[in-house]
């Protein structure tokens, strides 16, 4: 197990943030303000590396071949 907590807890009154307000955003500058108490503090998401998907774009519709319904004509 990790040493980071699976929930959002405010390092201030050790209240745990409803899942609503969770910052989940790792763009995000991780600046966020517990809705008990008012205060600051950092909160950023860490998420494991599963590794690359990986498709090509279909040549004739510029999709993903995943999303892709071009009829493909039999050659």
């Amino acid at each position: 197990m990790s040493g980071y907590p699976q929930r959002q807890i405010c390092p201030h009154c050790d209240h745990t943030e409803e899942e609503c307000y969770e910052n989940l955003d790792q763009d995000s500058d991780g600046r966020v303000t517990c809705h008990w108490c008012g205060k600051d503090y950092y909160a950023m998401p860490i998420y494991d590396f599963l590794g690359f998907e990986i498709e090509k774009f279909c040549e004739g519709c510029g999709e993903q071949e995943s999303e892709c319904y071009c009829e493909v004509e039999d050659e």
